[in-house]
């Protein structure tokens, strides 16, 4: 008898942390688009905001609560009364409403950024689970620099707050030096196009895609509208003005892009040779598979163009166009529609030179 897959919550961050990118400022009504798109598409929790951060930035928070229902509406706060009060003064009128306090718990940070003790860090951890329960269930919390914290001290602080009616606990790799899904892990933070603080988050389009595809493997699933990511993709980057790199996973523009001749034959023949997904199973078409004509390209490509192109060369005609292209890409970084069109017209001998006599 199969087993159910374990479902993985996404927790999806880019109204937060995506918008701690150096230069990304998002007005209220793109956080609401971006909200909506993101619950649309099956995130679990909306990171939204920090609120006592700004009365902006509250009232963002708050605008989204008020209009988005299929989701949780979260706000982040300091391990403080006053912080968890306004966090919890945004999120309440939400259809699903959710905090989740956080605090510093690696030895640096306890020192230089808290001057706290062990013993005083988690005492406020454990008061800030008890503020926010008071308002409702759905409390979680975060530990910032979990991965340069003393092993002893996480579990202790996991165990103390857990007794005090936790949800989920967040450990954070701050700063990047241990990024894995471990075992008997529940939920997964993450941020579409990878935005974030420094060299940015997990991608959302990433983690889902790689559970999505492992699924059977890994044991797990994710109840996420894989169709939904390239739209809400393209609508991140315009509003926050981070283009996509082209090579990147899943939502950059070579995604389903080959230019090699041996890749460019095998796609050609069976897609699954080089592609672990399908462009439809992301929200793309079957035509934003593209086979690009480089230097390195096989006649095979040539043909698959030429055949876009309304041209069916023949064999000996093929040869020709393709001796064609690679002298011209000895000249040219890149073949447009024009040069394509040229090198078809001259290899079925369509193109006529015409020589004037001089008079």
């Amino acid at each position: 008898m199969a087993t159910e897959p374990r479902i993985i919550k996404i927790y999806e961050t880019t109204l937060r942390d995506g918008e701690q990118t150096p230069g990304v400022n998002y007005f209220p009504e793109e956080k609401l688009a971006i909200a909506q798109a993101l619950a649309d598409m099956g995130c679990d929790t909306l990171d939204c905001g920090f609120p006592i951060s700004s009365p902006g930035e509250f009232e963002a928070v708050r605008l989204i609560a008020s209009k988005v229902e299929n989701a949780e509406i979260l706000a982040i706060a300091r391990a403080n009364p006053v912080d968890i009060e306004r966090a919890w003064e945004a999120v309440k009128i939400a259809a699903h409403p959710a905090i989740e306090p956080f605090i510093s718990v690696s030895p640096l940070h306890r020192q230089v950024k808290l001057g706290k003790t062990r013993d005083e860090v988690r005492e406020l951890a454990k008061a800030a689970v008890a503020q926010g329960r008071s308002y409702t269930e759905n409390i979680d919390f975060a530990l910032e620099d979990t991965t340069r914290t003393e092993p002893d001290f996480i579990l202790e602080i996991c165990e103390t707050i857990l007794k005090e009616g936790v949800r989920f606990v967040t450990l954070c790799d701050t700063v990047g030096i241990s990024l894995r899904l471990r075992n008997g892990a529940e939920r997964v933070d993450t941020c579409m196009n990878g935005l974030g603080e420094r060299a940015g988050n997990a991608a959302t389009e990433d983690v889902v895609m790689a559970i999505k595809t492992r699924s059977a493997d890994l044991g797990m699933d994710v109840k996420v509208d894989t169709t939904k990511i390239i739209s809400t993709s393209r609508l991140v980057a315009k509003l926050s003005g981070m283009q996509v790199q082209w090579t990147k996973s899943i939502v950059g523009q070579n995604a389903f892009s080959h230019g090699g001749g041996i890749h460019q034959d095998g796609v050609l023949k069976d897609a699954r040779t080089y592609e672990i997904m399908t462009p439809e199973s992301i929200g793309l078409t079957s035509a934003d598979r593209r086979m690009h004509m480089g230097k390195l390209s096989g006649r095979a490509a040539l043909d698959a163009q030429m055949r876009e192109l309304g041209y069916q060369l023949e064999k000996e005609q093929l040869n020709r166009a393709f001796e064609m292209a690679k002298l011209l890409l000895g000249k040219k970084k890149v073949l447009e529609e024009m040069d394509m069109r040229y090198i078809a017209e001259t290899a079925v001998g369509a193109v006529t030179v015409v020589e004037f006599e001089n008079s």
